[in-house]
């Protein structure tokens, strides 16, 4: 039986968390990564970006983009997403 390679790139797809995802060069990675078929969820601290770029992103995406303020330079904020499981992100 001959593997269906539209169901290999299917499961192919990933999750993936962007950090500094608001900012210039993270908008147009989360785009490409979407663009790909990925999930994508951004963590950003809002320092120099805006959380207006991301509304940008799922209008030219049209998907909703998971997000949260934090800094991952923070101790507890990391403790946090190392504690979640993928599928929670």
């Amino acid at each position: 039986m001959k593997n269906n390679p539209r169901i290999e790139e299917i499961k192919c797809k990933k999750k993936i968390l962007v950090t500094g995802g608001a900012g210039f060069i993270g908008t147009h990675t989360v785009i490409e990564l979407v663009q790909a078929g990925h999930q994508v969820v951004v963590v950003d601290n809002l320092v120099n970006s805006s959380r207006k770029s991301l509304e940008v992103v799922e209008r030219i995406t049209g998907v909703e983009i998971p997000f949260y303020e934090a800094d991952i330079r923070d101790t507890d904020t990391l403790v946090t997403f190392s504690n979640m499981k993928s599928q929670q992100v």
